[in-house]
């Protein structure tokens, strides 16, 4: 229990403990500053890891639009948006891609539970605003939006067009709004 105590405590702790705790498997170093216990790496949600290796930030792209239930494929990358800058890391066999985007267009997200964790995580409309913006070099014409495979009925379900339609406005991109009227005239 004391183990508990000194790793839970408001104590800092020195770099040479955290060394010791990863050379005898304790301890996995994800970044500078955020650790995992192992016997935790294969509960965390990827999603948590996301957030946590670089804030501000929350989750988007694919991995948004499957949980959603928009997309039927998973990506094996974990993209999530920030006002910094654009980085990635490799960390616990998974990729984790970090897309800049201007701070005025840092909203349109919230927590959601995953594993008693909240994880940020952009909201339905903001994850097809976001995608499209990130993507809308190569989503010039009708079948390339088709070959994203969205789940039209889901989208009618969930999405709330002028919410989606003001996420877009956001990036000031004419060829961003038209790509969304296209996808909304398909549900």
């Amino acid at each position: 229990m004391n183990d508990l105590k000194v790793i839970f405590s408001s104590e800092p702790i020195s770099p040479r403990q955290l060394n010791r705790w990863q050379e005898s498997g304790y301890i996995l170093k994800l970044k500078n500053g955020v650790y995992l216990l192992e016997d935790y790496k294969s509960s965390v949600h990827p999603f948590l890891v996301a957030n946590l290796l670089y804030q501000p930030s929350y989750v988007i792209l694919e991995s948004a639009l499957y949980e959603y239930g928009f997309i039927p494929d998973v990506t094996q990358t974990i993209t999530s948006i920030s006002p910094k800058k654009t980085w990635v890391a490799d960390v616990l066999n998974s990729r984790f891609d970090y897309k800049k985007i201007k701070k005025d267009c840092f909203i349109g997200y919230g927590a959601r539970k995953y594993l008693n964790y909240d994880v940020l995580m952009a909201e339905p409309e903001k994850a097809i605003a976001d995608f499209f913006y990130l993507n809308k070099s190569r989503l010039k014409n009708d079948g390339q939006i088709d070959e994203l495979r969205f789940d039209y009925y889901n989208l009618k379900q969930k999405i709330d067009k002028e919410k989606l339609c003001h996420y877009s406005a956001l990036f000031n991109s004419k060829l961003l709004n038209d790509l969304i009227r296209k996808l909304i005239a398909k549900f």
